[in-house]
């Protein structure tokens, strides 16, 4: 995909089945969504929050993971 995306705000959307490959997602909110199969593979995803998001099947290879919360 390769978009600027920073500072997003994804709460309340359906990303499932999404493919944000080497966005620039600096900032954005996943804050407790529910999704499954979202590649985020060498995106840039410093400072993301994913607080409360239930996950399934994320791809972040060599992603950018500085300062992200509620990832682990």
């Amino acid at each position: 995909m390769n978009a600027d995306l920073s500072g997003v705000d994804f709460r309340g959307i359906d990303i499932s089945y999404s493919m944000f490959t080497g966005s620039n997602l600096t900032n954005a909110k996943f804050t407790g969504l529910q999704v499954s199969q979202v590649r985020l593979d060498y995106a840039n995803l410093t400072g993301a929050d994913f607080t409360g998001a239930r996950r399934s099947g994320f791809t972040v290879t060599g992603s950018d993971l500085t300062g992200v919360t509620g990832y682990w």
